[in-house]
């Protein structure tokens, strides 16, 4: 039965009681108000700077702890990664107990979720790959010719405007459009062609039919793109939400199931829901409605059309008994910054939600006033900045900033924040910086293909491809692994020219060239070489082995990872994301060879693809931090610069939609007036909040071209400007002399120390890697460094999959669910059937699920990839056999848990549960897999995995079990190691776990050289390891 909207459902007796918290979390009444609310939709409006995520965490630990809810039937979802990831951790922090799952994630990773489980109910297949946007282009590229496209091919050009319909069918999803709709709003069109109104207004000379045939080509390459993604078993974003809401309208049950599992919907950053996406949060959300969005209108910067308010007005209407609170005590700026941001954005009205709810809903609880009020005393500093030139002004920025940070002593370089309008315009600051020698950090989500560790690598690569590719054997010779000084390249260069050689050809000549030092010699020959043995292993390898191969014997791992430098640390975080594309590009490929990667690198460099970035501003020594507006957007700083204040620079010059969905398409309400103006003044307003104590608004009369700037439209806005100040301006001729900028010092030396403390979220794999050896802990999981690949990883990662798909098939013939889920009582007591069964599944099944999980990745050679093969279905031929007819029917799969230990959490994935037998009281095993022998006895190390699952298992607050068995299942042997667990058992567990974290959290990295050292990922670059 589905309770009334406000019904009370929860059981006191099997209420989860939490323990007295340690953590206390003041709020203010309007907080408390929507911490507080009971059942129904509640909109919450939450100005800048009060809190909303306190209040999101507030309110899931509110209803967990006073309302009795499990963490597995609340749902939270948020728009990006980085952002679910620190909610979690603050309810980590909030909760004191342990939980079973915890849903707290994108809209995408939802999506994705509720796919993987239920691909097959909707014809999906269940191991989809999904498609970034860089995928979505190469993919349409490979495939151009399955598309029937005249309009948007033209024949110079033919790849011209991939990109844009890409964004194009984004933008379709977006509005939860199919290829049916789109076809028949053509069909639709042409039955009116003779409507005078038809013609597009951006494009008047076209006729009616030309129009049409356009019109036309973009719905049938939608349905093209559509059919080609399925018919290869790929998704695109778009799809997780589009084909989730396919699910849930289609499959009713699947539908029922999750809203009886999730009582309470919370959404973060609600104004930049798509239609699709707020269309999904309804359907969940009913009948009860228990749906909380959190947003704010003056804060949309990512809306489609600026469409600011449309979802917020569209939940009014939907839900006009909702609960309404307005967030206005601010507690990150003085009151004269936040009283000047109101007054700017005010100049957005009446397309602002303060001016529409007042005048459309005359229901609304309390006088609808976005005011900020500053919970902090005092005035801030708002100033302005004018400089003659670009460099000019970025010269005295980093004045400005030295000149704070000395004057106040209490102020560290992240408290300072140099903001730009887009990427481009960061290059004159980055460079003030680096010749002050101020410490700093470019924060920027793309880029990545500029960066100079990717730069060397493609250079490497391309070098293997032609050994005549002058500007990548020129880039390599300038590795600081080489030793080759700047007057011995020119020379090199030099004598290049001069010989008509290439200059791999000249170096094969080195010994005749007396200007070369005995060093540069000696480098040389390496070189000669490293570059003829990694030509005949890019021949056979993939490039993910090459570049490895290149990195280690190179020494430029050694280089990037031998000390703690800044720098280097973040050129090694570039690495890893680059050496993560490239095992996405080995995945999507039959070859994954050198060429065939630089072939693809250059498609997506044509295509406009700058390589993606995740920005990370809590590890590292601090810096002032240079960035985007957007990049800005969810965080704050004491001093904020704000730049380039002038025309077309900020507010920039609109660039409206190459390929617009059709108006009759569109689904959402589209405010009029300048809507580009008004998204640039919801940015700007972003920017001017972001600031505690100061915001300093700067520009430059002289950007370079043929004419001076003008000040930006903001500036007369603010009233900061006026005509007259600015003809003044343009009368005088500044002549500002240089001023020397003192060195900065370096950055703190503790910066790893810093990080390591940050922490709090651990798992066996971390705590057992720092047991083994602490600076094998230090390079895998403090500085990142990147390690080869194995095949004991991929076999691992294939019979774990093999196994898991397998007993998911037992369990589906069984018609067994994965109760943990879905019901307020344990599993063990649920569990009423046998708990084995007949073999519903056939060896020849397993097998063949076999092959489908097979990784074919980081097998020496053809030889041996058939020889680990061969093993793991002899294994599995074994392992089937053994159980003579019966299988145990599990009563979960792969569970993820979370579990705190003092201030800390533990989480993991335990690979299955058994129940004993079919006696509920019997209690279960928990079981873990491992790929090898079990002919000697695990360690004691081993032994406290399975025992920290077996604390999260019986944990109260998480699955609430009774543990009787801890097993390893050792499947190449075919044999098992059972643990009948006591409670000093899980005591020292505990004791241990507690032990790794504290020395690891108090910096202690020592090596500790021996046997381990055989089978370290970073053997090759460790100074302290032991050979023999």
């Amino acid at each position: 039965m589905v309770p009334k909207t406000g019904e009370k459902t929860v059981d006191k007796k099997k209420k989860l009681t939490a323990p007295a918290s340690d953590f206390s979390v003041q709020l203010n009444e309007q907080q408390k108000r929507a911490v507080e609310h009971g059942a129904g939709p509640l909109l919450v409006v939450a100005g800048a700077g009060t809190g909303k995520t306190t209040v999101i965490v507030e309110r899931l630990s509110w209803l967990i702890k006073e309302k009795g809810l499990r963490p597995d039937e609340l749902l939270c979802l948020t728009f990006t990664d980085k952002a679910a990831g620190e909610m979690a951790d603050r309810i980590d922090r909030r909760l004191p107990y342990g939980y079973i799952d915890l849903w707290v994630m994108t809209f995408h990773s939802f999506g994705e979720r509720m796919l993987r489980e239920h691909a097959i109910d909707i014809g999906l297949p269940g191991d989809f790959t999904i498609l970034n946007e860089r995928r979505q282009n190469l993919f349409i590229r490979q495939h151009l010719d399955e598309f029937n496209l005249k309009y948007y091919r033209p024949l110079g050009q033919p790849t011209k405007f991939i990109r844009d319909l890409v964004k194009h069918f984004s933008r379709c999803k977006d509005e939860a459009i199919t290829p049916e709709e789109y076809l028949a709003f053509v069909k639709n069109e042409r039955l009116n062609r003779d409507q005078a109104d038809f013609v597009h207004k951006t494009d008047e000379t076209n006729s009616t039919a030309q129009e049409l045939e356009r019109l036309t080509e973009l719905a049938e390459a939608y349905q093209t793109y559509n059919r080609l993604l399925l018919e290869r078993g790929y998704l695109d974003f778009g799809d997780l939400i589009n084909q989730t809401l396919r699910l849930f309208k289609t499959r009713p049950a699947v539908l029922e199931r999750y809203r009886e599992q999730f009582r309470y919907l919370l959404v973060d950053e609600f104004q930049d829901t798509n239609w699709a996406q707020y269309a999904l949060l309804k359907l969940l959300a009913a009948p009860n409605n228990n749906l909380t969005v959190v947003g704010d209108d003056d804060q949309s910067i990512y809306k489609f059309r600026g469409a600011s308010i449309s979802n917020i007005l569209e939940f009014k209407r939907d839900f006009p008994q909702s609960a309404d609170v307005v967030l206005t005590e601010n507690y990150r700026s003085k009151q004269n910054i936040l009283d000047q941001a109101h007054a700017f954005i005010q100049l957005n009205n009446p397309n602002r939600l303060e001016v529409q709810l007042q005048n459309a809903q005359a229901a609304f609880n309390q006088t609808v006033s976005k005011q900020l009020q500053a919970a902090r005393r005092g005035s801030g500093v708002i100033e302005t900045l004018v400089a003659d030139t670009e460099a000019d002004e970025a010269r005295q920025v980093l004045e400005k900033a030295l000149e704070i940070k000395n004057a106040e002593p209490k102020t560290s370089w992240n408290d300072l924040a140099i903001l730009v309008r887009a990427n481009d315009h960061a290059e004159p600051f980055l460079a003030a910086a680096e010749r002050a020698g101020a410490p700093y950090q470019f924060v920027a989500s793309r880029g990545l293909y500029r960066k100079v560790v990717v730069l060397d690598l493609v250079a490497w690569l391309k070098l293997l491809d032609d050994y005549h590719e002058a500007a990548a054997m020129y880039r390599v010779l300038n590795l600081p692994v080489f030793s080759f000084t700047s007057d011995e390249l020119i020379d090199l260069n030099h004598e290049a020219r001069r010989r008509s050689l290439s200059l791999y050809k000249l170096l094969e000549l080195h010994s005749t060239l007396a200007f070369l030092s005995r060093q540069a010699h000696q480098d040389g020959e390496r070189l000669l070489g490293l570059i003829r043995r990694q030509t005949e292993q890019s021949r056979r390898n993939t490039v993910q082995k090459v570049c490895f191969e290149f990195l280690e014997t190179s020494g430029y791992l050694t280089y990037l990872s031998r000390d703690d430098d800044p720098k280097k640390l973040e050129q090694l975080s570039y690495l890893n994301a680059f050496m993560r594309e490239i095992t996405d590009f080995e995945r999507s490929v039959r070859e994954p060879t050198v060429a065939a990667f630089l072939h693809n690198h250059e498609l997506s460099l044509e295509s406009g693809e700058e390589g993606d970035l995740e920005p990370n501003l809590e590890n590292g020594p601090e810096s002032l931090k240079i960035m985007t507006v957007h990049a800005a957007k969810g965080l704050e700083f004491k001093h904020v610069f704000i730049t380039n204040l002038v025309e077309r620079r900020f507010p920039s010059t609109e660039r409206s939609e190459s390929i617009p969905v059709p108006d009759a398409l569109v689904r959402e309400t589209v405010p009029e007036g300048d809507i580009h103006l008004q998204e640039e003044r919801r940015l700007f307003y972003v920017a001017l909040t972001r600031a505690k104590d100061r915001v300093c608004l700067t520009r430059a009369l002289d950007y370079g071209g043929a004419r001076l700037k003008k000040p930006s439209a903001f500036l007369y806005e603010l009233k900061l400007v006026t005509e007259r100040s600015v003809a003044e301006e343009r009368k005088r001729q500044s002549n500002i002399l240089d001023v020397k900028i003192r060195s900065v010092a370096a950055p703190e030396p503790e910066a790893i120390l810093k990080r390591v403390s940050a922490e709090s979220k651990y798992d066996y794999s971390r705590l057992n890697a720092y047991d083994r050896c602490p600076w094998q802990y230090r390079y895998a999981y403090v500085i990142g460094v990147p390690s080869r690949g194995k095949p004991e990883f991929s076999y691992g990662q294939t019979m774990h999959q093999t196994l898991h798909d397998f007993f998911h098939l037992i369990r589906q013939r069984t018609d067994r669910p994965q109760t943990s889920l879905f019901s307020q009582t344990t599993p063990a007591v649920q569990a009423t059937k046998p708990s084995a069964t007949k073999p519903s599944v056939k060896l020849a099944e397993l097998l063949e699920i076999y092959e489908r999980a097979w990784i074919s990745e980081w097998f020496p050679s053809e030889v041996k990839l058939a020889e680990w093969k061969k093993r793991g279905q002899d294994s599995l031929e074994k392992f089937y056999e053994s159980h003579a007819g019966q299988f145990p029917v599990p009563l979960y799969l792969e569970q993820p848990f979370t579990i705190r230990l003092n201030e800390y959490t533990i989480g993991g994935k335990i690979d299955r549960i058994d129940p004993i037998s079919s006696n509920p009281e019997a209690g279960v095993e928990i079981l873990d897999y491992k790929t090898g022998s079990g002919r000697t006895e695990p360690t004691k190390e081993q032994k406290f995995q399975l025992l920290l699952y077996g604390l999260a298992a019986r944990d109260p607050n998480v699955l609430n079990l009774k543990v009787e068995r801890l097993t390893f299942i050792y499947l190449d042997s075919n044999e098992r190691f059972t643990i009948q667990p006591a409670e000093p058992d899980f005591a020292a567990a505990k004791t241990w776990a507690l032990n790794q974290i504290n020395q690891i959290r108090s910096g202690e990295f020592g090596a500790t050289p021996g046997v381990v050292c055989r089978t370290c990922d970073y053997f090759s670059i460790c100074p302290f390891r032991k050979l023999k």
